[in-house]
Formats: structure tokens, sequence, C-alpha cells
């Protein structure tokens, strides 16, 4: 079968596609798009233009591969990094290899722009085919867990020098904060996002003093007791490196990491 393959790296040319990618999210999910969530997403960002894959076969898209830059630290360096997101192939073109094929063209641009890795936080069904035919690195096992605040003072993670979001960049940050639809609390190192009566830790530093007592809160954690007692759910976190100056990585993961689209 042979596809029609544009790779967009410009923001002016990937809003061209606008209905055509509409159209393939609601096949794959069964729902709209939220367009003002892409355009914040792909086109409002302030690291750079979204490197973006697409299939066409028969003048209908068929295939989406898309990544979107995003500013981590470490070590008091800045890495330009790449999160993957919106991983979407028609379900009548599923046995072909697209994603795969889409995912390497990607990463190979990205490779050659400079970045330095790609991340992301596929589910337990699309890990091990990251893991198995792109290469990804999944690191320690993290869930979501929900704790009242009155439990969460003490609560500690090791932070040490690790790869971690960049909170420095108010630019950066600004643009982050600004997702549609949502509530986000920064106070100092500690950023919450509000639903209903709930909070979700989206980032911290190991410093809850100011929470209320009384509410509830979703803390994404690495802890193995966590995970195996108190979880709401799994969170698989991956990455591949491009750049292998780096040795060793570690990384702080956040849930401002994702929470994206």
């Amino acid at each position: 079968m042979v596809f029609e393959k544009i790779l967009i790296t410009n923001k002016n040319e990937l809003l061209k596609y606008e209905k055509e990618i509409a159209a393939l999210f609601y096949k794959c999910f069964n729902k709209n798009l939220d367009i003002d969530l892409w355009k914040w997403a792909y086109l409002d960002g302030v690291c750079g233009d979204p490197i973006v894959s697409l299939f066409f076969h028969n003048n209908y898209l068929v295939g989406h591969y898309a990544i979107i830059p995003m500013k981590l630290v470490y070590d008091d360096n800045k890495i330009l990094a790449a999160l993957s997101m919106t991983t979407m192939v028609d379900a009548s073109y599923r046995r072909h290899g697209i994603f795969i094929e889409q995912a390497n063209i990607v990463f190979e641009k990205a490779k050659s722009a400079g970045f330095s890795l790609v991340y992301g936080f596929p589910n337990s069904k699309s890990a091990p085919g990251f893991k198995k035919r792109l290469g990804w690195t999944f690191g320690a096992k993290n869930c979501v867990i929900k704790v009242q605040g009155k439990d969460l003072i003490n609560k500690t993670n090791s932070l040490g020098n690790k790869i971690s979001f960049d909170i420095q960049d108010d630019l950066f940050l600004g643009w982050r904060l600004s997702k549609p639809n949502e509530i986000y609390i920064k106070s100092g190192g500690l950023i919450l996002k509000q639903y209903r009566d709930e909070f979700d830790v989206v980032y911290h530093q190991n410093n809850f003093k100011n929470i209320d007592h009384e509410k509830c809160y979703n803390l994404l954690s690495e802890n193995v007791d966590d995970c195996n007692d108190k979880k709401s759910y799994d969170y698989v976190f991956g990455y591949k490196f491009f750049d292998n100056s780096i040795k060793n990585p570690c990384f702080k993961v956040d849930l401002i990491m994702s929470d994206v689209f």
C-alpha cells in the first residue's frame, strides 16, 4: 500500500491540516477534537515548532504522529525535549506499520533539529511497542495516588540531581499554565491544578506545608509501596535519548510534564 507522506515542521503549515486531523481524531477516539486545546498545544507553544508526520491514502489522513517541544533542565543546563502525543492510526490501516514508520521519521528529524530526547506517557497497551520497536526506556513504576492534605505534609520523594521540568523560564511556564479550561495555582515550588474539590499536584519540590489538610490531592508517586497499596491508576513514563552525552539519566517525573492534551 502506497501512502502520501508529509512531514510538517512549521506551525502555519500544520494549521492547513486542521480539518483532516480533527476528522482522524474523531475516527480514533469517537469524540470531537477540542480545537482550542489543539491550537494551544501545537500552535501557541513558545519553545519552537512541532514536528508532525501525516500519512494519507486516497486523499484521506490515515496516520498521525507528533511531538511538541518542551523545556527540561539538568544540572543547571537547559534541555530541549520533545513530548510525544496524539498518536493516531485509522483502524482500517493498523496492520501496515504506519505508527512505527511515522515515529522513526519524526525522531530522525528531531535529532537533526537539536532535540536531546523524546519522552511520553503511553498507555500500558502501547508501552511494549514503544520499547520493542522504537527503543524507548521505561523507568521505575509510577502511579497516581489520592491522599489527604494532612497525609501529604510529611511525604517526600528524593529530588536529587535529576532531569526535571523547567519552571524557571517564565515565558515557558506561563504558556504551560495557560492550558484552556484549567485552573492552576502556583505557590513557590508547588503547582496545583484544581478540579472540583480536589487538586492534582502537577509539580512540587517536596514542600507541602501550605496545603489544605482536609482536601484531597492526586500525586504522582514512584514509591513501590504506594503503587502496590494506594494507587488510583498506573502512570507509565518512557523516553528515548538522541544526545548520547547525557550519561545515566534520572528523571524527576511530574504531572506537569504530561497532562498537555
